[in-house]
């Protein structure tokens, strides 16, 4: 709206310390032609020794080591909590999220991006 692009444009929307993230997310959202959006779950296994504790139920990250094609499932602020046993290969624009059942030593991954990204098997 031409209210968000004035906020936007004054420099300091949504807060002074988000502003440079806010204004380079609208960038990518406005400034490009938009690919179309899919939406991808797949269970891929964690790289926990048997004898290790498997990470506790809930809902976690998925963040990539750039350069490098390893996954990794982390907490919301970013602390590594496993490593994926398969790498992955593709564009990694979206979201990514996972979701560890109890007791599991493998998580379900959501993506939500344009492309295709690839996890060996």
């Amino acid at each position: 709206s031409e209210k968000i692009a004035a906020l936007t444009e004054a420099g300091d929307f949504p807060s002074p310390e988000s502003a440079m993230l806010w204004q380079r997310f609208r960038e990518d959202m406005l400034g490009a032609a938009q690919e179309k959006w899919r939406a991808r779950s797949r269970d891929r296994a964690l790289a926990i020794r048997t004898t290790a504790k498997p990470p506790p139920a809930g809902v976690y990250r998925v963040e990539f080591d750039d350069p490098g094609d390893e996954a990794w499932l982390t907490t919301p602020d970013y602390r590594r909590v496993a490593k994926f046993k398969t790498t992955v290969t593709g564009p990694r624009r979206g979201l990514f999220a996972a979701r560890v059942a109890p007791d599991e030593r493998m998580a379900t991954v959501e993506r939500f991006g344009p492309g295709t990204v690839t996890w060996p098997p």
